[in-house]
C-alpha cells in the first residue's frame, strides 16, 4: 500500500508539473483519492505491516559470557528478548522440545533468524500446526518456553508478535517478512562491514546485527 500511494501521489504531481490535465472532474478526483491514500499510509503506516507487531530498538554488538537476565523474561507476560546482549555462541536451527538459552538464541536473532516460541500446555494438534509452519523457513528456532503468557510467540531482533493460536495467519507472514534478507539483526564486528541487505517486502527496515549469517552451524544445548 505504501508503493501504490506514493505511486499515486508522485504520478499526479509529475502529470500536473507538465502542465497537462485530466479531463473534467477527473483531475479532482485523483488528487483526493491519492491524497486520502497517503494520508492513511502516513497515519497508519503499510497496510503491508503485520498488525500488532511490536519493535524495538537494540543496537547489537553486546557479546557477553555467561547468563544474562533479560527484563522481558521477568516481565508479566515472560516474553523471549527480541535483541539485547547475547552470548558469543549462537543456536543452531531447527526445532526444540525443550527450551534453549535465551543467550544463544538472542545471537541467533542477531544473525538474521526467527525464533517462535509456544507455551507448553498448546495442543498436539496446534504444535504440529506451528512446527509446519516454522519448517517452510530454514533460518528459524521453535523451542518451548513454559512460563510464558502467550500460546505462541514470533520473535526477530527489533520486533516480536504475540498470538493467541498457531492458526493465526500472521505467524506465517511475519516469518516470510522478516525472515533473511534483513537489514535489522546486529553483525558481527568486522574491519570492513559488508553493506547490509535490504529488507523483505512488507517489513520495515530493521538493524539486524549480524543480519544475513543465519543460524546454521550453531550450539544445539537445550535447557
Amino acid at each position: 500500500m505504501c508503493v501504490v500511494a506514493l505511486h499515486c501521489w508522485s504520478t499526479f504531481t509529475r502529470v500536473a508539473s507538465t502542465g497537462a490535465t485530466f479531463t473534467g472532474a477527473t483531475s479532482d478526483w485523483v488528487r483526493r483519492a491519492c491524497a486520502a491514500l497517503l494520508l492513511s499510509v502516513l497515519l497508519t503506516g503499510c497496510s503491508d505491516s503485520i498488525q500488532g507487531v511490536q519493535t524495538y530498538d537494540y543496537p547489537g554488538g553486546d557479546m557477553r559470557g555467561g547468563m544474562i537476565a533479560y527484563d522481558s523474561l521477568h516481565s508479566s507476560a515472560h516474553l523471549p528478548p527480541a535483541g539485547g546482549p547475547y552470548s558469543p555462541l549462537w543456536q543452531q536451527c531447527g526445532q526444540y522440545t525443550q527450551p534453549i538459552y535465551p543467550e544463544y538464541a538472542v545471537h541467533s536473532l542477531a544473525r538474521g533468524a526467527v525464533w517462535v516460541t509456544y507455551r507448553p500446555d498448546i495442543s498436539a494438534a496446534e504444535l504440529s500446526q506451528l512446527r509446519a509452519v516454522v519448517a517452510a523457513q530454514t533460518n528459524t528456532l521453535l523451542s518451548p518456553l513454559p512460563a510464558q503468557g502467550a500460546p505462541v510467540v514470533a520473535t526477530v531482533w527489533n520486533a516480536q508478535l504475540v498470538l493467541d493460536s498457531a492458526a493465526d495467519s500472521r505467524l506465517s507472514q511475519f516469518i516470510n517478512t522478516y525472515a533473511p534478507p534483513v537489514t535489522d539483526a546486529p553483525a558481527p564486528a568486522a574491519p570492513a562491514p559488508a553493506a547490509p541487505a535490504p529488507a523483505a517486502p512488507g517489513s520495515a527496515e530493521r538493524s539486524v546485527p549480524d543480519a544475513g549469517l543465519g543460524c546454521t552451524d550453531g550450539y544445539l544445548y537445550s535447557m
